[in-house]
């Protein structure tokens, strides 16, 4: 089972809010997959770059390759059965 909504923030679109630099959640016991799309909004300064990390527990999940606005949007889909927290990095 794949949380509903949990990533909060997380737009595949220019639209969307942007996500804050660190994000805590508790999650839930039912849900054993996180699943999102990074990427850098177009609206932003073309010289500008992030990077996202997914942790559980304090163990690194993913880590997304150094993204630019120019960057295809970046699934991250990874198994986060057991985890307790969950922190989105970027």
């Amino acid at each position: 089972m794949t949380a509903p909504n949990v990533s909060r923030g997380v737009s595949g679109t220019s639209s969307g809010p942007s996500l804050p630099s660190s994000a805590i959640e508790r999650w839930p016991p039912a849900c054993t997959r996180f699943t999102a799309v990074a990427g850098v909004d177009d609206e932003v300064d073309p010289d500008g770059t992030v990077r996202f990390t997914v942790t559980a527990d304090g163990a690194t999940l993913a880590t997304t390759p150094v993204l630019t606005n120019s960057s295809d949007p970046y699934p991250i889909d990874v198994d986060v059965t057991g985890a307790q927290h969950l922190t989105r990095h970027r």
